[in-house]
């Protein structure tokens, strides 16, 4: 394939059906367009169709209604136990995975000890697969669709396998893959992981696109509505102009004095809003902590945040002035920013808007904790 997406879906539904007249239809009217050297986190909840739009992609199954056009160098890792033959050993699953994708010769045997240092798994590779853990298995599996060479690679929910170094491995050959122009479609439940993995965003509900853009905004967009809180506001009545931290480079954990210009309609709803400074929006709602997810905590060191509520019902219509002191600072990253929040009495989000801030230094890898105070100055 030259030129052009390596996948396009054109109006691709899936039904299937049961007995008698019975129908699930699981994929409906999917349009898509899948370039070279994008990263794709597929997001949705269980049943939505995230997996059958990958194994549409895959070519595993086909479409009821729509076309489906892919490159002919597709891999696929489609459950966290790959279909290996049980007798042989994981080193002769590993040649003839990689003889089913073409890879022979020279070639191969590079790619052999590269898969072997990869994944890991050390003895075992001697022994026959059928005695693997599930783990090992997909940690195998992974690591041959890896290396085999695709154009497009098709991953459902197995990046979660094995200990925090191999997790983080994979974030890492996968991103190299993706700047070399492979495309990739990871199917995740895990938002951290989702961000990190992909630039794109693609979330599925009721076999429909429910969204597609920014990682990070589909991301937050998902984890606010299946939170059932802190979706927008349908009568958003304060809108925040700008906002910023003095001084304009700073660490976390330091004092700051946040300017704000916060705009207030005539005649709002409500009789007061709340105000929150925040890491960047995704973090507050989904974040684990730091030693469940120790792989993902060296990628994303923003592993605490500081619920700060500033009361600003007294404010007067129109453009308001804020200077707010701030004791400490939350947990942010070099390079990170904060975002100011206004959030409507029932907690649904009505504006929101990034601090003009360098954060510098090299933070902790430690939780931290914050006794915070805030005071309208």
């Amino acid at each position: 394939m030259t030129g052009g997406p390596l996948l396009r879906f054109e109006g691709v539904s899936k039904t299937y059906r049961g007995t008698g007249a019975s129908e699930l239809t699981v994929l409906q009217d999917i349009a898509l367009e899948v370039e070279p050297g994008s990263s794709i986190s597929l997001i949705g909840p269980n049943g939505a169709g995230k997996s059958t739009l990958l194994r549409v992609a895959a070519g595993v199954s086909v479409p009821s209604l729509g076309r489906v056009t892919r490159p002919v160098r597709t891999t696929v890792v489609l459950e966290l136990g790959p279909a290996f033959d049980p007798e042989l050993t994981g080193r002769e699953n590993l040649e003839l995975g990689l003889a089913l994708h073409g890879i022979g010769g020279r070639r191969r045997r590079a790619v052999i000890d590269e898969i072997v240092e990869f994944a890991d798994i050390g003895s075992a590779l001697t022994e026959p697969v059928k005695h693997y853990s599930t783990g090992m298995r997909a940690r195998l599996g992974l690591s041959i669709a890896l290396h085999s060479d695709p154009e497009l690679l098709l991953i459902d929910e197995v990046l979660t396998v094995g200990d925090f170094v191999f997790q983080r491995a994979v974030l890492q050959r996968t991103s190299e893959m993706v700047s070399q122009g492979v495309a990739m479609i990871l199917v995740t439940h895990d938002p951290q992981v989702a961000m990190l993995a992909a630039q794109r965003g693609l979330w599925i509900d009721g076999g429909r696109i429910a969204a597609d853009g920014r990682v990070v905004e589909v991301v937050t967009a998902y984890v606010r509505s299946v939170s059932g809180a802190r979706v927008p506001s349908e009568w958003a009545h304060t809108t925040i102009r700008s906002v910023d931290l003095v001084p304009d480079r700073l660490a976390a954990g330091e004092p700051a004095v946040m300017h704000a210009e916060v705009f207030r309609e005539a005649g709002a709803e409500g009789a007061s809003f709340v105000l929150e400074l925040l890491p960047p929006v995704g973090d507050r709602w989904w974040m684990r902590e730091p030693d469940q997810s120790p792989s993902l905590r060296a990628v994303n060191v923003v592993a605490s945040s500081a619920p700060w509520n500033i009361s600003a019902g007294s404010m007067t219509e129109g453009l308001n002035h804020l200077r707010i002191a701030i004791d400490h600072l939350p947990r942010t990253p070099p390079g990170g920013e904060l975002v100011l929040v206004a959030f409507d009495e029932s907690g649904a989000v009505m504006s929101e808007c990034p601090c003009a801030v360098q954060f510098t230094g090299t933070p902790s890898d430690r939780p931290v904790e914050f006794d915070v105070t805030v005071k309208e100055t």
